[in-house]
């Protein structure tokens, strides 16, 4: 539990999967280049059905850089380039929503080269460019709302980091947090369900 009030981003301004009117919405915390994450990302949609829509996840990426996240300690920075993929999944959110659920399933899908390695910071703003343009994206990309929105949801990372751990994927629920480890939707549903109750 977390002892103090968090002041989450509001759902209305947030991606969400699932019914925007759900009983439960869930605090999601990913990096774009997490593999926990992307597994956990396909899982959400299945999840929200097998609890008859009573839980919604708020999905706010968090980067695990160096770069924007003074909560992640010296070293070799293994998420280099995440706060760049922070910046262009906000750009197109705040732009063009169904761009960025487009850009979304583009994302998480496994790339029949690939596998499951996430597309690249040049892979990633060329599938945003092509979807509403060079300039409006480079612009968007910009705005002084993806700091704000930055400092605050790695203000949160740091406050429910669990004895200085910074694990993700993150599940926030009324002051509690979860780092949920499930191989299945099943599974998943299952720890969710003991979230919630």
């Amino acid at each position: 539990f977390i002892e103090e009030q968090l002041i989450l981003p509001d759902p209305a301004e947030m991606p969400v999967t699932g019914n925007p009117d759900a009983e439960h919405m869930i605090t999601l915390l990913f990096d774009w280049q997490c593999s926990h994450c992307r597994k956990l990302h396909l899982m959400l949609p299945e999840v929200t059905d097998l609890m008859n829509d009573s839980v919604a996840f708020v999905c706010c990426p968090i980067a695990l850089s160096q770069e924007c996240n003074p909560y992640i300690p010296p070293g070799p920075d293994s998420f280099q380039g995440s706060c760049n993929l922070l910046r262009i999944g906000m750009a197109l959110w705040n732009t063009d929503r169904e761009a960025f659920r487009q850009y979304e399933e583009w994302y998480f899908s496994a790339d029949p080269k690939k596998g499951w390695y996430p597309p690249s910071e040049e892979e990633a703003l060329l599938k945003a460019a092509a979807l509403v343009g060079d300039s409006r994206i480079e612009s968007a990309i910009k705005e002084e709302t993806i700091d704000n929105y930055i400092s605050q949801i790695t203000e949160i990372f740091g406050r429910t980091s669990i004895r200085g751990l910074g694990a993700i994927p993150r599940l926030i629920y009324n002051g509690q947090v979860m780092i949920p480890e499930a191989d299945n939707t099943a599974d998943l549903a299952i720890l969710i369900r003991s979230l919630t109750q």
